[in-house]
């Protein structure tokens, strides 16, 4: 039986010129399957074949090449990015770096933890999202999650961007979140008839909806904007998407700030009466938005980061 019959027109014996049509489909030179994953790859096929029970009756090779793993032997780049230990050292780009900034811009000299973050995909995003929840706690960690997959999954990956890794910056008042695009794209868009958006990684983004077991349904910004402001903006090819928190009323809780601080207090003092160990959360959280409110003021407004800084409340 002909491969294509087996399959229908997207599982056909892909044809070469399908390897130089997009990125996440070139052929990766000096790669051998052999740098894949067994155990990885073994689970995603599996998962592939219960979807698509035929595509058990081909060989392993056969199986790579219809889903866009490799052409004769050699892994394409979607394969190395998801199954190899370490694609870096193919695709240095292909990294994240993350920071935290006591500050509200960025500041070399206010930066209280960072980190590179190397892996395959699904390990990038774990790191991510584990250094997200470590940092900025007070963060719908849904929102930060579904940011951070769409940077990955939608990253560009063509000539254009190869010295540009991805980057999480984690500001007092909110979280970037940065990504290469392609010239004259925006490649996250919502969905609201329910029909699965245009990617510009298919394969990259079929593979990490098996191994992270995340739906791609195009409704994920959507969502975000429900837990906390989100915005877009575009510099230098890059994609920039930055949430922060959503606006808080006074409870009960901050009452009861707000009462501690008719005394002058400490950062330290305060995430004390809360209760809180991380003084930047505290600050994030409970402090800064108080300070937005005008309900608390600084005592030395002149200097926000002296160690003397006292939070009284207002009026």
């Amino acid at each position: 039986m002909p491969q294509e019959s087996l399959f229908g027109e997207t599982c056909r014996l892909r044809d070469p010129l399908y390897y130089k049509s997009r990125p996440e489909a070139h052929l990766v030179e000096n790669a051998t399957l052999d740098l894949l994953d067994p155990h990885r790859l073994a689970f995603y096929l599996e998962a592939k074949e219960n979807e698509n029970p035929t595509l058990a009756r081909v060989s392993r090779s056969q199986q790579l090449h219809m889903l866009g793993l490799s052409y004769d032997g050699t892994p394409t780049l979607a394969a190395m990015l998801h199954f190899c230990a370490y694609p870096q050292g193919f695709f240095p780009q292909f990294r994240i770096l993350a920071a935290v900034i006591d500050d509200t811009r960025w500041n070399d000299e206010k930066i209280l933890d960072k980190k590179k973050m190397t892996g395959p995909l699904t390990d990038l995003f774990d790191q991510a999202v584990s250094f997200c929840r470590k940092h900025a706690p007070g963060y719908p960690e849904e929102a930060v999650s579904e940011l951070i997959l769409n940077s990955l999954l939608h990253r560009d990956l063509g000539a254009g961007s190869d010295r540009i890794p991805n980057y999480i910056a984690v500001y007092s008042d909110r979280i970037e979140i940065w990504n290469p695009v392609p010239e004259g794209t925006f490649p996250i868009k919502e969905t609201r008839s329910g029909a699965a958006p245009e990617l510009p990684n298919p394969t990259i983004a079929s593979i990490a909806q098996i191994l992270l077991d995340v739906p791609l349904q195009g409704k994920g910004i959507s969502r975000v904007r429900e837990l906390c402001p989100l915005e877009y903006k575009v510099e230098d090819q890059e994609l920039c998407a930055t949430i922060r928190m959503a606006s808080v009323k006074v409870d009960d809780e901050q009452a009861r700030l707000l009462e501690f601080c008719r005394t002058p207090r400490s950062r330290r003092e305060i995430a004390d009466f809360l209760h809180v160990g991380t003084v930047f959360y505290v600050m994030a959280r409970y402090v800064r938005p108080l300070l937005d409110q005008g309900l608390l003021q600084m005592t030395l407004p002149d200097k926000p980061q002296s160690s003397l800084q006292r939070f009284v409340t207002k009026g």
